[in-house]
This record gives C-alpha cells, structure tokens and sequence, in this order.
C-alpha cells in the first residue's frame, strides 16, 4: 500500500508541457529507502534499461546525484532526439530534471544537424499560437515529451520499489 501511495503522490508532480516549457523536475517520493539504497537501484535500471549503460552515465556522486545522456526517436516529431536528465538523490526520495533535449534534422541545401529545443517558456511562440492553438510543428512534442519522461520516471519508481536485483539472484 505503501508503494501505491508513494508513486500517487508522485503523480501529483508530472511533466507537462505548456506555453511555460516542459515542467523543470519532477521529485519523487520513494517511502522506506535511504539515498545509498536509491542510488543504487538507480545505477542498477540504468544498467537494465539502456543499451550502453556505461555510455550513458556521463557524471555520477555516489549517493547523491547521476547524470543520464539518452537517446529516443520521435519525441519532438522528428526522427532522432537525444536527451541529457540529472537525478539528485535524498533519503525517501529522488528528483528527475530534463537539462537538455535535441533534435535532429537530415542535412538539406537549407540546414541540418543537431538543434536545442526549447524546454523553457515559449516567448517567441515557437510551440504557441497567440490564440494558444500548438503549432503544427509542435504538436507531437507537446504531447510526447512530457508522455516519454512521464514513463521513464514511472519505470525508475518502480524499479527502485522492485526486489529487482534479489529476485534474480533467487532464480539462479
């Protein structure tokens, strides 16, 4: 019940994109676990859930703080993003902080390559219409950014609540 009502209070905190940009972080409560116990459950998805786990820690502080470099497709409407999160670490809970996500776009006459896209307010309303319609461009971003690290918070929240690690040790 417990775990339940850790993760539903988490809820209350969720991505969002709007016209003020993807939402700064998401703190998660994770009730009963000190930060070494977190940290390393969080070392341990890393290691489960991406390809290349060691490439993709790029900063780490035992106990207190992990920096994730990670790549998906589609999240901006486009082919390829890349994505840098940052995870600082407390006793019976843990922040999520999307620092960076970019965008790729094949090579043409006219531009091409890596591009930042905007995760703060949209002053220029590059996402926006004045009338706060999204724009055609942004409409996959405004629902799939906040949608993808929505799930990837969920999956760590429920890794860190898991006997992962002791339920395979069992099994062999």
């Amino acid at each position: 019940m417990l775990l339940v009502s850790g993760y539903t209070n988490a809820q209350d905190m969720q991505f969002k994109f709007d016209k003020s940009g993807l939402t700064d972080y998401v703190i998660t409560d994770v009730p009963n676990k000190t930060k070494a116990e977190i940290y390393d459950k969080v070392i341990n998805w890393i290691k489960t859930t991406y390809k290349n786990p060691n490439n993709v820690i790029v900063a780490e502080i035992k106990d207190e703080y992990v920096k994730i470099n990670g790549a998906a497709s589609g999240l901006t409407g486009s082919g390829s993003n890349t994505y840098i999160i940052e995870i600082s670490i407390k006793d019976r809970k843990y922040k999520l902080d999307v620092v960076e996500l970019k965008y790729y776009i094949t090579p043409n006459q006219f531009r091409g390559g890596w591009y930042d896209y905007s995760l703060t307010e949209d002053v220029d309303n590059i996402n926006y219409k004045k009338n706060g319609e999204v724009t055609r461009f942004h409409k996959v971003a405004v629902t799939e950014v906040p949608k993808y690290f929505n799930e990837l918070n969920k999956s760590l929240f429920d890794y860190i609540n898991s006997n992962e690690v002791t339920n395979s040790k069992k099994d062999w």
